[in-house]
């Protein structure tokens, strides 16, 4: 069985959901930064601090807690995300444990006694499981070209949404619950970290599967966008979907009326991708599981100790039924804000065929960090 761990990934400020991020607080830092501000403010300083003086209060090192997430309302947008980057992929384990099957595992560090040698202790690493997909066979997705075909009759009626679908999901499903970039600013860096984790373990999966898009088995299919350079199981976007449609529920108050809006959003976001001829529905399905699986792992790693374990996820693919098409229903109770088990592709790991599969629980599990952030993005959502 083979496996590593994710570390933090630089760069990710420039990802999809994070465009802009730094030019939310209006500063122009390009003026601030040109040749003739610096004159002007050597000039003005030359002219203004007169002779040195030592600094009335001390710096006070003892009065420095260590890794306080308070600090992080200092910092600005791009280095916050950086550090919740790291907090998070810090944590997951990739890797292969069959011919056809990869697995994203949580990483504890269990806390050991201090030794008594003077030296730091080191904590005890122990994987949970988080995910596990199985790619179906090569004959499930030519089966399922037909049923791609079909989808081709709506590309007419939903090619606007297919085009302004190509970015992050943020428009459509805050459309849902009036989300506003500077109302919701906290919102905003957690959504946007939630589609980082989504992507990079997408990317991941994606590249150790390696399977075939619709495109690549049929010349009869013909997209109506460009076809992405990666693999097609899981969908990328249903898996951005479903994530940021979980942390939308969760932070709106888990109403029923409201995440069925949002998911059926986040299923029809989905869907306009095998429409335009990229997806099969065999990957929206692993990707709505992965996305839903993602974000209820994110939520319980913010969540105070014991509050919120998550549940860990398999997707079969060696079990799917080629004929059967994508619905979002039949993987999650908006009612309830739980996902569900079809036995025969689906179902917690742990126990196959059961939906009584203990949680995971972790005391290491909840990040300080992301607990900070969740209470600000949960803040915002508060009446007063």
């Amino acid at each position: 069985m083979a496996g590593f761990l994710i570390g933090p990934l630089s760069g990710m400020s420039g990802m999809s959901g994070m465009s802009g991020m730094s030019g939310m607080s209006g500063v122009d830092y390009t003026a601030i930064n040109s040749p003739l501000v610096a004159e002007a403010l050597i000039r003005s300083r030359d002219g203004t601090v007169g002779t040195w003086e030592d600094p009335v209060a001390k710096f006070a090192k003892e009065n420095l807690g260590l890794d306080q997430p308070g600090f992080l309302e200092r910092w600005s947008p791009d280095v916050r995300a950086e550090i919740y980057d790291a907090e998070v992929f810090s944590r997951l384990c990739f890797g292969t444990n069959s011919r056809d099957s990869v697995y994203l595992w949580h990483l504890e560090l269990e806390p050991t006694q201090p030794a008594n040698t003077g030296l730091p202790s080191h904590p005890t690493p122990k994987l949970h499981e988080l995910v596990t997909i199985t790619r179906p066979s090569r004959d499930v997705f030519a089966q399922q070209l037909r049923m791609v075909a079909s989808y081709a009759d709506l590309r007419s009626d939903r090619l606007v949404e297919i085009i302004a679908q190509l970015g992050d999901p943020f428009a459509f499903l805050g459309s849902v619950v009036n989300l506003h970039p500077t109302r919701s600013r906290w919102t905003f860096e957690l959504l946007s970290l939630a589609l980082r984790l989504a992507h990079f373990g997408v990317q991941r999966i994606k590249h150790a599967l390696a399977c075939p898009r619709p495109s690549d088995l049929s010349s009869q299919i013909q997209p109506i966008i460009q076809v992405p350079g990666h693999g097609t199981l899981p969908s990328g976007h249903a898996t951005e979907a479903f994530v940021t449609a979980v942390i939308l529920h969760e932070l709106t108050g888990g109403d029923t009326h409201v995440g069925t809006h949002l998911f059926r959003l986040a299923a029809r976001i989905a869907i306009n991708r095998t429409i335009a001829g990229v997806h099969f529905p065999v990957d929206s399905v692993a990707g709505a599981m992965l996305g839903l699986t993602l974000g209820k792992y994110l939520l319980a790693r913010a969540a105070p100790a014991g509050q919120t374990p998550y549940d860990a996820w398999h997707f079969n693919g060696a079990h799917y039924e080629p004929s059967e098409d994508f619905d979002w229903t039949l993987l999650y109770d908006a009612s309830q804000g739980d996902q569900m088990a079809l036995s025969s592709y689906v179902h917690k790991l742990g126990v196959q065929h059961s939906a009584t599969v203990p949680h995971v629980r972790d005391e290491t599990l909840p990040s300080p960090i992301l607990g900070w952030l969740f209470t600000k993005a949960k803040s915002e959502w508060s009446v007063a």
